[in-house]
Order: structure tokens, then C-alpha cells, then sequence
């Protein structure tokens, strides 16, 4: 089973390290003209654009794929200027392949609610 998931940032930031699914963005804009671009890597100088977006001021801005994109090599999401906040929406992935769902990390030290 596959688990979308999504996260809202305000500055430049990696958002899943490895095989990604993204799925779509929604950005706030403060102004017109602000800019969000998702790079298929762990920065913005991985040189490979996978989504650019841009929004107007007081306005959401939905962007939002009829299938999903695939990223190999990470998600990371450059919040350009004049962008309040971008929530991002994205299926984590295991292994090279969409076929394969992402597994959580098992925790080392047993959580207590005591």
C-alpha cells in the first residue's frame, strides 16, 4: 500500500531523501509572481527541474499532476521569493520502483505513554 503524505514549508527545503512520487503543489503566494521550484534531488544545483510553479498574491495555487511524477533521486523544493508557504504532496518510496511502498523506520527505544 502506498501513503501520501504532504508538507507545508517556507524556505528551501529536502523533503524526502530517495525515490519520491510527487504528486502536486499548492502555492501560497504573498505577490504575484512567486516562484516554487521541486528539483528530482537533495538541492538545487542537482540540475534536474522536475516542477516549477508560479503563484499570484492572495491566491491558492494548485498544481496538481494527473499521475504522479517520479523523482529518483530525492524531493527537494526551492521557495523563491514573494511565497508565503508551499505544501507539498508526495508518496515516499522503497527501492527504485512505485511498486515497492515506502516502510517506516522502526523505532530503536519502545515509546511509553506512563
Amino acid at each position: 500500500m502506498l501513503v501520501s503524505a504532504y508538507r507545508t514549508l517556507s524556505i528551501d527545503q529536502i523533503i524526502n531523501e530517495g525515490p519520491t512520487l510527487l504528486t502536486g503543489f499548492q502555492i501560497h503566494a504573498s505577490a504575484d509572481g512567486g516562484i516554487v521550484t521541486v528539483y528530482d534531488g537533495l538541492d538545487a544545483t542537482s540540475g534536474v527541474i522536475a516542477a516549477h510553479g508560479v503563484g499570484w498574491a492572495n491566491d491558492t495555487n494548485p498544481i496538481m499532476f494527473p499521475s504522479p511524477v517520479f523523482l529518483n533521486n530525492g524531493l527537494f523544493v526551492d521557495v523563491g521569493a514573494n511565497v508565503h508557504h508551499v505544501s507539498v504532496y508526495f508518496i515516499p518510496l522503497r527501492g527504485n520502483s512505485p511498486l515497492q511502498p515506502y516502510q517506516p523506520i522502526e523505532l530503536k527505544t519502545p515509546v511509553s505513554f506512563e
